[in-house]
């Protein structure tokens, strides 16, 4: 995995980040915290946030806790200045509102570790290069598994990204739901999104038990372009004269490029990017009502599920509007 993702944990970057001192870690599992002291060599551990040593001097917290415990550990560290959260940022869109809200009332940068934000190349992606590349967007599809608000979240995230909002969301076929991954409660189902621009993707979930892939397929005016090993491939067809009808164009397929991204050195950017906001004001490329907006459509998506397909505006606003 090191080959593909050199950074791929939070402690493999605290480690080697010049920009953080790694001083502590809270973990209710003794075995974490043991294997903090042995593999990671902190000697600082303890059960809970507030009972770690020099816990005022924590300028930096990283959170990859259940979200209901988030606000604790805010009251943990007196001078914090920033937070690197992982997803969901709530239980409920709510909840996720309200730790939004506390970060800005304490005036604590709030970033969210939706990766694939801090990747250049996508980045250069969304600023243009995809249109530049396949031409204006007609039709997209994606694939997850592991559950949608686990792995789901990361793909509705790349879409606005890279497409546009939501306008709409709607469960697809809700009898073919099936649980799998490591959150509870959280389901695979098939769904669909409009979005602000009237495109239409389609999404479907994979058994993961049989491979994994959390991919985004875009079929444009000039080609198509595939992300595909959970990011780590892109590849691009062109269009060229169709061989069944004169004066029409089809996609290339046997010319396909496929190149390697750079997508495993994504997290770490990540890091750069809190570092820089803290040490000069440069904007997150993942603040918490970013993150917030991808977990608003999942709640718009459970609900349609629950009202037997209904096809469910949507509205990405946070609590500040």
């Amino acid at each position: 995995m090191v080959r593909h993702y050199p950074h791929a944990t939070h402690a493999q970057i605290l480690r080697d980040h010049p920009a953080f001192e790694w001083i502590g870690v809270a973990d209710p599992s003794g075995d974490a915290r043991g294997s903090a002291q042995t593999n990671w060599a902190i000697g600082n551990v303890a059960a809970a946030a507030r009972d770690l040593v020099g816990a005022d001097t924590v300028e930096v917290a990283v959170m990859a806790t259940p979200p209901a415990q988030r606000l604790a550990v805010l009251d943990a560290f007196p001078n914090l200045r920033g937070v690197l959260a992982e997803k969901p940022l709530g239980e409920t869109v709510e909840q996720g509102e309200e730790f939004i809200a506390e970060c800005q009332r304490r005036g604590i940068s709030l970033a969210v570790n939706l990766f694939r934000r801090f990747d250049p190349q996508l980045v250069d992606l969304a600023a243009g290069g995809l249109r530049e590349t396949i031409g204006e967007p007609q039709a997209a599809f994606m694939t997850y598994g592991n559950g949608l608000i686990n792995n789901g979240v990361h793909l509705i995230d790349l879409v606005h990204m890279l497409l546009g909002d939501t306008q709409s969301a709607q469960s697809l076929f809700s009898e073919t739901a099936f649980e799998a991954g490591p959150i509870f409660n959280d389901l695979n189902f098939p769904f669909a999104l409009q979005l602000k621009g009237g495109l239409a993707v389609m999404a479907s979930p994979l058994d993961f038990s049989s491979y994994r892939e959390i991919g985004l397929d875009v079929w444009g005016g000039r080609g198509r372009m595939q992300l595909l090993n959970e990011g780590l491939t892109r590849m691009v067809t062109r269009t060229g004269p169709n061989r069944a009808m004169t004066g029409e164009s089809e996609l290339l397929h046997e010319t396909t490029q496929s190149q390697s991204t750079r997508i495993g050195e994504a997290m770490y950017k990540g890091y750069d990017n809190l570092a820089e906001n803290l040490m000069a004001g440069q904007a997150l490329q993942c603040d918490g009502e970013t993150g917030l907006k991808a977990e608003k459509i999942i709640a718009a998506l459970f609900a349609s599920r629950k009202a037997n397909g209904q096809c469910l505006r949507t509205e990405c606003k946070t609590a500040n509007g």
